[in-house]
């Protein structure tokens, strides 16, 4: 028998290896021989490099099926074995042992009928999957379920990479917005480099007008106010709208107004912040507008800093680093982020946030019907006509006192945000433009789905049979027996359910679908979820009841 060669020798180790380490490496050495490693898509969902199919194997065996990842595009874990199912073994194992919950790997993949074609599909060692990678290509129709839409393999990876691109894509957003570091040299070098621009200085070249609320607040606003005086620039005005006060405060401001004729002093009858604060820019005279809570003081420099940054780099709105003092210790809030960072939280507080006073009243001022988050909203609004751009130097040191019982924050639920996003993320006007267009005789299906994918399966495949039957009996006056689309909004629930919903309804021409980048409440999903709706009668359902 001739000596093994080099290269032999090293593969026969290897195997000698696997079968010393058990049954894990053997069946990741299956899967590779197997052709059910795609290691592309493994890498996407991992976002890192494997140098070989095996080693994404083990991986996947190891790792990723807990984390909920998919070894190749056509074979889904929850779709084989769904939680709470009997089977205790790896999936992947379970469906090549022929006992999986579904007739296939996949939404889109149906072993029966493929089966019906290829009786000897199911002797291949990567089962009847296994069988059509090995004698398909990649733009061969997939074997798909009766009622589902016909797709391939290369179509039906488009889909799922577009998928995971949203995915990774919200993954992004949802990253922390604070940290427990800040750069405090490149802080003072950013502080000295537009320190040295030469801005209008004087009450004759007024540049910035900053409005303060205030309501029952004297010291604090005094505080407030003098951190205004302290500004190194000086061309400002400073609009103090006092909220219908009933104790010392407007006597405070007018003292200080006395003294100092940049402040002028607003009264109103006790209407809100948002009511207030559009009092203070309806009568701002500057080119800019500044925003100030009578509980918050901005370092020295901080007019002088943004105002020679924008004016210089030409910027519409712009907004500075926040420091952040609590029980905890100290924080900074320094996220440059997009309007899709907007969407999931915001970053960009009122305190550091300058703006031109055109593009405040083109947004739209402030919402007197928001009782909470109004900042949040705003920004919203300018975000959509001018992405606000982070300045990289702390603007104001705030305390964080959100368990105190006068702040908003603590008065008023957090579901204001609902509001919030429901407002900003659908184009009511359009949405109520195109109500009155609706003619088709159409029942359009808004499916919210977290995570309840074979509830949200169950409904959507009852109303397309439904919808079939529709198609041909048009005389009953039932609206469920109109022809029928689905939409489906997925509030950000875990890659597999994505996966699969995608899986087996991406080629479906009546059913559309939307990924949230939270889990917000169902309210919201459906208010997303209309926007896409084109039927005359419009049904809301929660896959979760």
């Amino acid at each position: 028998m001739p000596p093994l060669s080099r290269r032999a020798l090293r593969k026969a180790r290897a195997v000698v290896g696997t079968l010393r380490h058990g049954p894990r490496q053997l069946l990741a050495l299956r899967l590779r021989s197997a052709g059910l490693v795609d290691r592309g898509w493994y890498e996407l969902q991992t976002r890192r490099r494997w140098r070989s199919d095996l080693a994404a194997a083990l991986h996947y065996l190891s790792h990723g099926r807990r984390a909920g990842l998919s070894l190749h595009p056509l074979l889904e874990p929850e779709w084989i074995a769904p939680v709470g199912w009997r089977a205790r073994a790896e999936p992947i194992q379970t469906y090549l042992g022929g006992r999986s919950w579904h007739a296939g790997p996949h939404p889109a993949f149906d072993d029966a009928t493929y089966l019906a074609e290829n009786p000897r599909a199911g002797a291949h060692p990567g089962g009847v999957l296994g069988h059509f990678l090995r004698y398909h290509g990649a733009d061969d129709p997939l074997p798909v379920p009766a009622g589902t839409a016909p797709t391939t393999l290369r179509q039906l990876r488009e889909r799922l990479d577009a998928a995971l691109g949203g995915i990774n894509a919200a993954a992004e957003v949802r990253g922390v917005r604070t940290s427990t570091g800040w750069d405090l040299d490149a802080d003072a070098a950013y502080v000295a480099l537009w320190s040295a621009v030469q801005l209008p200085i004087g009450t004759d070249s007024l540049l910035v007008s900053i409005v303060l609320p205030v309501r029952n607040r004297p010291e604090q606003v005094r505080a407030a106010v003098e951190s205004v005086q302290a500004q190194t620039f000086s061309g400002w005005e400073l609009l103090v709208i006092d909220d219908g006060s009933t104790d010392s405060t407007p006597d405070v401001v007018a003292g200080l107004a006395e003294l100092d004729p940049r402040i002028r002093l607003i009264r109103i009858e006790p209407s809100g912040a948002s009511v207030a604060r559009n009092a203070g820019l309806a009568a701002a005279r500057g080119r800019f507008a500044a925003f100030l809570d009578s509980d918050n003081a901005w370092v020295p420099h901080f007019l002088a800093v943004t105002l020679a940054a924008m004016t210089t780099q030409g910027l519409r709105a712009a907004y500075a680093v926040v420091e952040l003092r609590g029980p905890a210790g100290t924080r900074y809030l320094a996220h440059a982020g997009t309007r899709a960072d907007l969407a999931f939280s915001n970053h960009i507080d009122l305190n550091v946030f300058v703006a031109e006073l055109a593009l405040v009243h083109q947004a739209g001022d402030f919402d007197p019907a928001l009782r909470r988050m109004i900042d949040w909203d705003l920004a919203l609004r300018a975000a959509a006509l001018e992405v606000p751009v982070l300045l990289p130097f702390v603007g104001v040191h705030y305390t964080d006192d959100s368990g105190h019982g006068d702040r908003i924050s603590v008065r008023e639920p957090s579901s204001w945000g609902e509001v919030v996003l429901a407002k900003n993320l659908v184009d009511w006007a359009a949405l109520a433009r195109s109500v009155d267009q609706r003619s088709e005789p159409l029942t359009s299906l808004v499916v919210s789905v977290q995570d309840e994918w074979a509830h949200a399966v169950t409904l959507v495949d009852r109303a397309l049979a439904v919808g079939e039957h529709a198609a041909s009996d048009s005389d009953t006056p039932n609206p469920w027996t109109r022809n029928v689309e689905v939409v489906l909004v997925d509030r950000a629930s875990r890659p597999a359910t994505t996966r699969l919903l995608v899986g087996r309804y991406g080629a479906d021409p009546r059913v559309r679908s939307t990924r949230q980048p939270r889990d917000g409440r169902v309210a919201l999903a459906w208010c997303e979820g209309l926007a896409l709706t084109t039927g005359s009668v419009v049904v809301l359902v929660d896959a979760g009841c």
